[in-house]
């Protein structure tokens, strides 16, 4: 276990979405930007990241032997071709089958969403990409040094 490794994550990690977030937090509070418009969302992506970014500064400050093992451990894809599918399929299914019940039911087409139907390929590869950059610093640094404890 690495009690430097550990402080150095957390420190990396709060420091970057805390400061992140709340400047999105000051920017919308005081009506500066809105909720939505790309600065803040990126803003709010930077802060959801900041494990994924911490975990790589970390592991090449304090153990740059394994640091490239690590990395490719990011890029192989062992998932089943079948899991992608279910992963792009899913959302439309969301979307489409209480659509589809509503229209049954009243005859009314009536969207479930506030954004069009294409905004599901735009947000699909954020979702992909983006949902579990976190747990490379949680689950991928950090849990195996607590393992470690003991």
């Amino acid at each position: 276990m690495n009690t430097r490794l550990i402080r150095l994550f957390l420190s990396i990690t709060f420091l970057i979405s805390w400061t992140s977030w709340g400047i999105m937090g000051i920017l919308t509070h005081y009506k500066i930007f809105q909720y939505g418009v790309p600065i803040i969302m990126v803003g709010i992506i930077l802060g959801g990241i900041s494990p994924f970014i911490a975990a790589f500064i970390t592991k090449y400050k304090y153990d740059k032997n394994n640091y490239r093992i690590f990395l490719r451990s990011h890029i192989k894809f062992r998932v089943n071709v079948i899991w992608y599918l279910w992963i792009i399929l899913i959302p439309f299914f969301l979307y489409f089958i209480p659509m589809l019940a509503e229209y049954i039911k009243t005859g009314i087409y009536k969207p479930i969403f506030n954004q069009p139907i294409y905004m599901v390929l735009v947000y699909l590869p954020v979702m992909i990409l983006g949902g579990g950059l976190e747990e490379t610093g949680w689950r991928g640094l950090l849990l195996p040094e607590f393992l470690a404890m003991g």
